[in-house]
């Protein structure tokens, strides 16, 4: 089985952020496969420049997946096309 790693990048007290994992955390419920991180913005100076005015930003396996706002049909769909695997019978 391959581990997914879903990433939120923000910043505290972020309501799109708190939105986004609230997303995040009911697509994968399911999905045993898949982890989920969160990760301040200020941890990265790259991140700084890249995505201060996008948060929250999603990525999958490292990889840009959205920002601002998550759609979940298209996340579960990223993330069964990254591998993961339903733990629902």
């Amino acid at each position: 089985m391959q581990s997914i790693t879903v990433s939120v990048i923000g910043r505290e007290g972020c309501h799109l952020c708190e939105e986004a994992t609230q997303v995040i955390t009911s697509v994968v419920k399911d999905l045993p496969t898949v982890s989920l991180q969160h990760h301040s913005l200020e941890d990265n100076p790259e991140w700084v420049v890249e995505y201060s005015d996008k948060i929250p930003v999603v990525l999958v396996n490292k990889e840009l997946h959205t920002y601002w706002r998550v759609d979940p049909d298209r996340l579960l769909e990223a993330l069964l096309a990254a591998g993961a695997v339903s733990g629902k019978n």
